[in-house]
């Protein structure tokens, strides 16, 4: 097996599982993952990984550029998305709550949503399709 086949599959796998993994936390809900039970963006990449591993089976690299693009720019978009909606939760905390006692527990709830791993997960997996699409033959 070459190196770059290696790197495409390794790419693969982390396409697959990365959606899995938790990308958003909330203070009650808990952890979000992209796949998001099949209504998620993370479909998409999941998809992504598995034809990622395909070619790479195949040995057909250049398409490569396709999936691992493809899964950098849904991973771009949804990192642009959480931000924007964590920013109009913040707002609309602050705003809806003036003047309520209450409004420092929910600006705590509010301040402890984070972005997780997981799409830390799909941009190394997409990352890696990317340089295996690169690479040159041994």
């Amino acid at each position: 097996m070459q190196t770059r086949q290696t790197i495409a599959l390794i790419a693969g796998v982390l396409l697959i599982l990365g959606p899995f993994c938790p990308i958003v936390s909330f203070p009650i809900v808990g952890d979000i993952t992209y796949f998001n039970n099949g209504k998620g963006d993370g479909t998409i990449v999941v998809v992504m990984g598995l034809a990622t591993m395909g070619l790479a089976m195949m040995r057909r690299y250049l398409l490569l550029w396709l999936t691992g693009i493809a899964s950098i720019g849904m991973a771009a978009f949804t990192f642009v998305q959480l931000r924007q909606r964590i920013g109009e939760l913040n707002d609309k905390v602050s705003d809806n709550l003036k003047g309520n006692p209450f409004r420092g527990l929910a600006d705590v709830a509010v301040q402890s949503v984070q972005i997780k791993w997981g799409l830390a997960v799909v941009v190394v997996g997409a990352v890696l399709a990317v340089a295996a699409a690169g690479m040159r033959d041994e």
